[in-house]
C-alpha cells in the first residue's frame, strides 16, 4: 500500500512539474522578447528626442542670428543717418562763419583802396559785393534746416547811422556798410579822413555784430561736436576762440576725426571702437553657443584688442574681462577631450530623462554620470553646462526609488 501511495505521488509530482514546465518556459520567452521591444522602442523615442530638440536648438539659433542681424542693420542705417545730419548741420554753421566774412572782408579792402585812391569802379563793386552777399544770406537762411534762428538777420526796418548805440544785427550792418562805401565808389573822388573814420566805424559795429553770431554758432559746434575749449577764461571770450576753433573742425580735421576709433556714436553715446568690440564680444556668445568653438576664440580675440585700444586710450576696459574668459572657455571647449566630454554628458543626461517614468533606477545611475560629466566639463572650461539639471535629475530619481522601496517590501 506504501508504495502504491509513493508511486502516485511521484507519478503526481512528475506530472507537475512537466506541467510547470510546459507553462513557464514559454511565458519567460515571452517575457524577453516583450523586454527587448520595449528597449528596442524607448532607444528609438530617445533618438526621436534628441533630433526634435535639436532640430528646436538650431532654429531658435537661426532666429536669434537673424534678428540681431537686423538690429545690427537698423543700427548702422540710423548712425549713418545720424551722421549725415550732423556733417551736415556743422557744414552749415561753418559756412554761415566764412561767408559773413569774406563779405566783410570785402569791404574793408574796398575801404582801403579807397583810401589809397586805387581805382574802383560801381560795376566791379556790385559784382563782388553780390556774389558775397548772397552766399551770406543763402547760408543764413539754411540755418533753419537745423533748427537754428538767427537773431541777428536783420529782419524789419533797416538800421540808420545815426543810431550808434544799438546792437547792430549781421546782415543789417553788413548791407549797412556795403551802402556807405558804395555811395563812396560812386562819387569816385579820395576818402578824406572823417569820411575813412566813419566807414571803419561803420566796419566795426559790423564785425562787433559778426563777434555775438559767432559766439552762438560756436556754442552749438560745442553742443554737435562735445567739444571743449581749453585756455579760455570764460563763456564771455568765447567769440576770441572761434579761429581756433574752426580751424580744429575743418571739415578735412573734421572728417578725419569721424573716422577715428574714439569717435562717439551719436545713438549710445559710446565710442566707435567700444561699439566693435561689444559686438564682435556678442558674435562670440553666439558661436560658443552654437559649439563653433575656433570661431568663438578668434571673435573674442578680436574683441580683446578692442577692449585693450580702448582701455589704453580712455582708461575704460569695457567687457574685457568677460571677453578674457570667453576666449578661455572657447579654447577649452575647442579641445577633443572636451567636446567627447560633452556628447557623453548630453547621451547620460538624455537617457536619464527617458528612463525617469518607467525605470527610475537606471534614471539615478544615468543622472549620476551625467553629474560626474558635467562637473568635469566645469573643472576644464569653467562652463557647467547642463549641470544643474542633471542634478535635479538625480535628486527626482532617487526620490522616486525611495518612494518605490516600501512598496517592493509590502509585496
Amino acid at each position: 500500500m506504501s508504495e502504491a501511495i509513493y508511486g502516485l505521488l511521484g507519478a503526481l509530482s512528475g506530472a507537475l512539474l512537466t506541467s510547470g514546465a510546459a507553462y513557464w518556459g514559454p511565458l519567460q520567452l515571452q517575457r524577453r522578447v516583450f523586454t527587448a521591444e520595449s528597449e528596442r522602442s524607448a532607444a528609438a523615442r530617445r533618438e526621436a528626442e534628441r533630433d526634435r530638440a535639436e532640430a528646436q536648438r538650431q532654429a531658435e539659433q537661426d532666429r536669434i542670428a537673424t534678428a540681431l542681424s537686423q538690429e545690427s542693420e537698423r543700427s548702422e542705417a540710423a548712425a549713418v543717418r545720424a551722421h549725415a545730419r550732423r556733417e551736415a548741420e556743422i557744414t552749415r554753421i561753418i559756412s554761415m562763419r566764412t561767408t559773413t566774412r569774406a563779405w566783410s572782408d570785402l569791404l574793408a579792402r574796398t575801404v582801403q583802396d579807397l583810401e589809397l585812391r586805387r581805382p574802383v569802379t560801381v560795376e566791379a563793386f556790385d559784382s563782388l559785393v553780390s556774389s558775397a552777399r548772397d552766399k551770406a544770406e543763402a547760408a543764413l537762411d539754411h540755418a533753419l534746416h537745423d533748427g537754428i534762428w538767427i537773431a541777428q538777420s536783420g529782419y524789419g526796418f533797416p538800421m540808420t547811422a545815426d543810431r550808434p548805440g544799438e546792437q547792430s544785427r549781421v546782415l543789417a550792418a553788413l548791407r549797412l556798410v556795403t551802402e556807405l562805401i558804395r555811395a563812396a565808389v560812386i562819387r569816385g573822388q579820395p576818402l578824406n579822413p572823417p569820411q575813412a573814420w566813419d566807414l571803419r566805424q561803420a566796419l566795426d559795429r559790423a564785425d562787433a555784430a559778426r563777434g555775438t553770431l559767432n559766439t552762438k554758432l560756436l556754442n552749438r559746434l560745442e553742443e554737435v561736436m562735445n567739444i571743449t575749449l581749453v585756455g579760455t577764461p570764460g563763456r564771455e571770450n568765447t567769440a576770441s576762440a572761434i579761429p581756433v576753433a574752426i580751424a580744429a573742425i575743418h571739415p578735412a580735421v573734421y572728417r578725419h576725426e569721424r573716422e577715428t576709433e574714439l569717435d562717439r556714436d551719436p545713438l549710445t553715446g559710446v565710442t566707435r571702437l567700444e561699439s566693435r568690440a561689444d559686438e564682435k564680444f556678442e558674435q562670440a556668445q553666439l558661436l560658443l553657443r552654437q559649439s563653433e568653438t575656433s570661431k568663438a576664440a578668434e571673435k573674442a580675440k578680436s574683441a580683446i584688442e578692442m577692449y585693450m585700444r580702448l582701455r589704453d586710450a580712455t582708461g575704460r576696459p569695457g567687457k574685457l574681462d568677460e571677453a578674457l574668459e570667453l576666449r578661455e572657455r572657447a579654447e577649452a571647449m575647442g579641445n577633443p577631450d572636451v567636446a567627447r566630454l560633452q556628447a557623453r554628458a548630453a547621451e547620460e543626461l538624455g537617457s536619464a530623462r527617458q528612463s525617469m517614468s518607467y525605470a527610475p533606477t537606471v534614471a539615478l545611475d544615468a543622472a549620476g554620470r551625467a553629474v560626474e560629466l558635467y562637473e568635469q566639463l566645469r573643472q576644464l572650461t569653467g562652463n557647467p553646462g547642463q549641470l544643474d539639471e542633471a542634478l535635479e535629475l538625480q535628486a527626482q530619481a532617487s526620490d522616486s526609488c525611495d518612494n518605490s522601496s516600501p512598496r517592493h517590501e509590502e509585496a
